[in-house]
């Protein structure tokens, strides 16, 4: 309790210490020559970087490359299977790719072959039709032949 009481006649009690000390960016100046002649000379108040600050704040600004958004393992984790995934959604889609583009050269060549079988049915009709006219064009020189080796002396 004494050390309260002391605390409190220095005004000291009721100050709680900052969390954090803001440190100027620009250095002040201070005059320490005791005539006012112009020189000036400047006191950096602001503290450098320890050894092992410096190491963390290195080390978390390489960690952080291809992490998360916190950098924690989880974070890290989600993060490549989602990397993961989107690799086997682009092979997905380049096999579904390969099958259509597969599909599409069956197809062109199933169409050609119905064209071709198109064209050979035709190419049998025309023979068949040709065949039928000989037939006819023969059938019609046997009569003629017929009626022109018949002996007419026999019709009176």
């Amino acid at each position: 309790m004494e050390t309260l009481k002391w605390l409190e006649t220095n005004g000291v009690a009721g100050r709680k210490k900052p969390t954090h000390t803001s440190s100027p960016s620009t250095p002040i100046s201070v005059n320490l020559a005791k005539d006012s002649s112009h020189s000036v000379t400047f006191i950096n108040r602001e503290r450098s970087m320890g050894k092992k600050a410096d190491k963390a704040k290195q080390k978390k600004r390489k960690g952080r490359k291809g992490r998360g958004v916190d950098g924690s393992p989880l974070s890290d984790f989600i993060c490549e299977w989602k990397v993961e995934k989107l690799k086997m959604h682009e092979h997905k889609m380049k096999i579904e790719k390969q099958k259509l583009m597969l599909a599409m050269q069956e197809l062109v060549v199933h169409k050609e072959v119905e064209e071709n079988m198109i064209q050979l049915e035709e190419r049998q009709e025309d023979a068949r039709r040709k065949i039928e006219e000989k037939r006819i064009k023969f059938e019609e020189r046997q009569v003629e032949m017929r009626i022109m080796m018949m002996d007419v002396s026999t019709f009176k």
